[in-house]
């Protein structure tokens, strides 16, 4: 997985490359009720702002790397994460694709959402229920639950994607929440080679106002590629 693609996937959700799906346990064998209650939680959402600290464990390094950054997101479907504080790596995405933009190197990779061998990264928010529209039932047509555990209010949910090219190479995407509440605590993408990354969220404020600009970024003097489709 190039590293671009990781990052992407630590963006999203987040919020999620084929894996032997057989092995997966039907969703009908496991309580989803605490997820059904974080997607009705979110149904006024509408906008997250959130600090987080990512913590990427990779065969390639010899020990774990944290590194804190920032996300925001306004309803419907524009999102904003960035790395590092000055930031090294900058995603901005809306419903027409995503933008991966290395502020230092001058340099940009925009990609449509139907780029092939990337996973829709609007579409992410959406199963996630943050678009506030999303539904239980709408979330299993896309997503597998390998299991749901439970601990006060805070809850484990592991799952992969249904679509065979997004769910290629993972072993698993952890989400933790509250599902009283509906908010992010955490969320971790395992690989089936054993790398991982980790993000968990602190300081988290929701439908606080957002200034539009964050969700524009000035291009001029970078390089910029554009993904073909």
């Amino acid at each position: 997985m190039s590293t671009t693609r990781t990052i992407k996937w630590a963006a999203i959700l987040a919020l999620f490359l084929g894996c032997q799906l057989h092995k997966v346990c039907g969703d009908s064998t496991v309580d989803l009720s605490p997820l059904k209650a974080c997607f009705e939680a979110q149904h006024d959402l509408k906008s997250i702002s959130a600090d987080f600290t990512q913590t990427r464990a990779l065969k390639t390094l010899k020990s774990p790397i944290s590194v804190k950054g920032h996300f925001w997101f306004a309803s419907p479907d524009r999102f904003r994460w960035q790395l590092g504080d000055p930031p090294k790596t900058i995603i901005i995405g809306a419903k027409d694709g995503t933008i991966v933009i290395h502020p230092s190197l001058k340099h940009a990779e925009i990609g449509a959402l139907s780029t092939s061998g990337s996973f829709p990264t609007q579409k992410v928010f959406e199963m996630m229920g943050l678009s506030g529209k999303r539904t239980l039932e709408e979330f299993q047509k896309r997503m597998h639950v390998l299991s749901l555990k439970t601990s006060g209010t805070r809850c484990h949910l592991e799952m992969l994607p249904k679509d065979p090219s997004a769910a290629r190479g993972l072993s698993s995407i952890n989400f933790d929440f509250d599902c009283v509440t509906g908010q992010w605590l955490d969320f971790e993408i395992v690989t089936r080679e054993g790398s991982s990354i980790r993000t968990e969220f602190n300081n988290v404020r929701t439908n606080s106002v957002i200034n539009g600009e964050v969700f524009d970024y000035d291009l001029r003097g970078f390089t910029v590629n554009h993904e073909k489709k």
